[in-house]
């Protein structure tokens, strides 16, 4: 009896986990995006109460290309890592698995990414409730 190329032992089928939970966070960056908007929106009225033009208004081209670059930044690493996995030690985990974990490391990879584009850094963005 022959395996079919697709079938579980395939290089490629993680990366199809993998890209199947960036589904997920691709909706989480545009969460993230959609929190980021509301906020500049809310500071930039407040600002325009108490301190005359302390805060830039609300640029949507800028918010919308930081959306764009986090989304290709997760797709390519989460493509990427789950190839790699194929070729690592790894190999030997479940294919749902490195599937979530290449997505995983992707949607920081593009969290990053979108904020970085932002000019906010990542580091102190997700660091900063518990410093």
């Amino acid at each position: 009896m022959t395996r079919s190329p697709e079938g579980a032992g395939h290089p490629s089928v993680p990366m199809w986990w993998a890209l199947g939970f960036s589904v997920l966070t691709v909706i989480g960056l545009g969460v993230l995006v959609w929190g980021l908007v509301v906020s500049h929106a809310m500071l930039y009225g407040f600002g325009s109460v108490f301190a005359e033009g302390a805060i830039d208004p609300v640029d949507p081209g800028r918010y919308r290309l930081a959306f764009f670059v986090g989304v290709v930044v997760a797709l390519v690493s989460a493509a990427v890592l789950a190839w790699s996995s194929s070729r690592t030690g790894t190999r030997n985990w479940p294919t749902p698995l490195r599937g979530f974990v290449a997505a995983l490391l992707a949607a920081v990879l593009g969290a990053s990414g979108l904020l970085l584009s932002l000019g906010i850094n990542p580091i102190t963005f997700f660091l900063s409730p518990w410093g």
